[in-house]
């Protein structure tokens, strides 16, 4: 090796090389050291004051055991290109290249899915122009426990980057993408080959204001809304979205400006239709064949079934087999959307009515069953209660604790409590139904929370049809708080003003001659 002193290439591939030895190889310009087995251990390249390679120009360190970054890569002032694909790298440690002044571009690919952690400051450099990140399953979505990275700074520091490859890598493009790279204002080429996208990122062309080239292939992109999509960027020269899932092209996808402004447009190996919803991009094709790629057999139809593998160029139907499919569309369209209006306003009628249809069903029932209301002339012994009573749930607590230890237990009355007495699997309506009718009075507990109750509301319809039937002495009012009479209907205010109602007391001692008003008011 004494006499290799001016070598310039050396490509030591497969070698079992596990260290340099200095001295030697001091002008050289490109090493090639792929497939050694190289773990890169410090001091691998020399130090500061005695570097082995200070014309290295060149790198290629692929297919190796790498395994950390940090501390690894310095004394090589004039290297420019660093290939490090295919290591078992795991984690890219802050200003891993921060020592190599010169470089320009970097190549980190393929590196299997070992790779976890990338560090906020990890490409922190002023003079790469180049990133190849591809292939190396990353995820680039917010808050996954397995995956580090930090999507505000991951390319902060990275200021004269002009090309970053991150295919073969997760890229959320909802908030992701366009967060990392809005530092990168120099940014004029973007590769998102096989990212998992389904969608193109809104707002993102329009705050890179040089990116003149973005490739998206092998995605599952189908639809876009240019306007939004390409926005305010006047620099998009090239757009490849071929292998996605794009079946329609329509006038929408590419506005005028953004048309005229493009250079070249890929979208060939898409699953396009044959129909007339194509007709458009079918016309703008042919009409544009030097824009787009491959226009003569790139662009082929899997639908419909009859026209499979036949080439959109050649799809040309009669401007009346449009039109007329046109009128169709247009009445089905038209027709689905007055049904829909009326389905919205049937549905809001019906929810707005809710309660009025559930008294007119409660009033068929009763009907139908003959649960017809008592006068009190009749004999009290058909009643199975002397009290129904209309209550929130709120107010429970006070039924329990107050109401039915004074009632029942001191005063001999059987009360029906809906908590307790409804029978269990009948429906709610029936329940009601019934036991006001085997009542021989109601109880209404009235407080704010009761009149935001849409079943104590509909229990209260049904005592005041008692009510406006002449059974005026059967409706017992207890006013649990003041209530507004704002807060209430109508009919509730009528029933109000039309009885003399029973407050409950704020003072303790005040509380015996409640109890005794309203056991009078129950006999």
């Amino acid at each position: 090796m004494s006499k290799c002193v001016y070598l310039r290439f050396f490509d030591i591939s497969h070698g079992g090389i596990k260290f340099v030895e200095p001295g030697f190889l001091r002008n050289l310009k490109e090493l090639i050291l792929q497939n050694n087995g190289i773990a890169l251990q410090r001091g691998f390249f020399g130090e500061e004051t005695n570097c082995y390679f200070p014309e290295l120009e060149i790198l290629r360190l692929g297919y190796n055991m790498i395994m950390n970054l940090e501390n690894r890569l310095s004394c090589l002032d004039k290297l420019k290109i660093l290939i490090l694909d295919n290591n078992p790298v795991r984690r890219i440690s802050n200003d891993t290249f921060i020592n190599l002044p010169s470089l320009s571009l970097v190549s980190i690919a393929n590196l299997g899915n070992g790779l976890s952690t990338v560090k906020s400051l990890a490409f922190h450099s002023k003079s790469i122009n180049s990133l190849n990140f591809s292939g190396n399953q990353f995820m680039f979505i917010s808050f996954l426990r397995n995956f580090y990275f930090d999507k505000y700074n991951i390319f902060k520091l990275v200021p004269h980057l002009t090309e970053l490859d991150l295919s073969g890598n997760i890229v959320d493009t909802s908030d992701v993408l366009t967060t990392m790279l809005l530092p990168v204002k120099f940014l004029k080429k973007l590769w998102l080959k096989n990212c998992g996208m389904s969608s193109l990122p809104t707002d993102f062309f329009s705050k890179m204001p040089n990116l003149q080239e973005f490739v998206a292939s092998y995605n599952n992109i189908s639809a876009w809304d240019g306007n939004i999509v390409f926005g305010d960027n006047f620099t998009l020269k090239t757009l490849k979205l071929d292998s996605n899932s794009i079946s329609i092209v329509n006038d929408s996808f590419f506005p005028l400006r953004t048309l005229n402004q493009l250079t070249k447009i890929d979208l060939t190996s898409n699953p396009f239709s044959c129909t007339c919803e194509n007709l458009w991009f079918r016309n703008l094709i042919t009409k544009r064949a030097l824009m787009f790629v491959a226009v003569t057999y790139g662009y082929r139809c899997y639908s419909p079934p009859y026209r499979v593998h036949t080439n959109l160029k050649d799809y040309n139907p009669t401007n009346g087999e449009c039109d007329k499919k046109d009128k169709v569309f247009i009445i089905v369209v038209t027709s689905i959307s007055v049904i829909g209006i009326v389905l919205v306003i049937v549905s809001s009628i019906v929810y707005r009515c809710r309660w009025h249809i559930r008294y007119w069903v409660y009033l068929s029932t009763t009907k139908h069953r003959g649960l017809v209301y008592h006068s009190l002339s009749e004999d009290s012994s058909q009643f199975v209660y002397d009290a129904f009573v209309i209550y929130c749930d709120s107010d429970r607590s006070w039924v329990r604790t107050q109401l039915i230890d004074k009632v029942e237990k001191e005063s001999d009355l059987k009360l029906c409590i809906h908590h307790r007495d409804f029978k269990a699997g009948q429906l709610i309506i029936d329940n009601i139904a019934e036991n006001i009718a085997a009542s021989r009075k109601i109880l209404l507990l009235m407080s704010r929370d009761m009149l935001r109750s849409d079943w104590c509301l509909f229990e209260m319809r049904i005592a005041q049809e008692r009510f406006l039937n002449k059974e005026t002495d059967t409706i017992i009012v207890v006013m649990l708080e003041t209530v507004s009479k704002d807060l209430m209907s109508p009919s509730l205010r009528f029933l109000i003003n039309s009885t003399t109602y029973i407050e409950w007391p704020r003072k303790q001692y005040e509380e015996e001659r409640f109890w005794t008003e309203v056991l009078r008011a129950l006999q």
